[in-house]
């Protein structure tokens, strides 16, 4: 498995008025090999198993949340209602990567089904509204953006043997993000 974490800072003037906002989250994803085919194209199953994050805003205060301790919404705050939701519908689902002996990324199963779900989880039922956070959400985490993150991950790793115990550091920068 492994640990995904973004630590967005985000600080910005409307109006005169200067807004700032921060979110850390932390995702923890499980890879599972499902099978490789005759073209050498594997199927790697990735799970999110873990969800933590923690946004600040004036407008929203803080909003805290972590896929491994029990549901506690803020009732009194339904933006912090819908971005937990949204978490938690993530939490246990799944997608399936597939990469071609280079490491390419070729194709990437569940990502539509996954987006559904976190629609559905900010109680978002109004098939228009729905439609645009989908549009929104598929700029950070459609295929396109996936694709370009998990591209860039595979070329971070080195291009021979390393030794065990070895350990080699790489930092991405994507221009896909999540500003909820």
């Amino acid at each position: 498995g492994m640990l995904i974490t973004t630590d967005i800072k985000i600080s910005q003037t409307m109006n005169g008025q200067e807004m700032k906002m921060s979110q850390l989250t932390t995702m923890g994803l499980v890879s599972e090999v499902l099978d490789v085919n005759d073209d050498g194209i594997i199927s790697i199953k990735m799970t999110y198993e873990t969800i933590k994050g923690k946004m600040k805003s004036q407008q929203m205060g803080v909003i805290e949340f972590d896929s491994t301790k029990p549901q506690q919404d803020d009732v009194n705050n339904p933006q912090a209602q819908a971005i937990t939701g949204m978490y938690r519908a993530m939490a246990g689902m799944e997608f399936v990567m597939k990469y071609n002996p280079k490491g390419d990324v070729v194709g990437i199963e569940g990502i539509d089904e996954m987006m559904d779900k976190m629609v559905e989880g900010m109680g978002i039922f109004d098939p228009n509204a729905a439609k645009a956070m989908k549009d929104m959400f598929r700029n950070f985490m459609g295929e396109d953006a996936i694709e370009q993150m998990n591209n860039g991950a595979m070329a971070a790793f080195p291009d021979g043997p390393v030794g065990i115990g070895d350990r080699k550091s790489t930092r991405l920068n994507s221009s896909h993000i999540l500003l909820s």
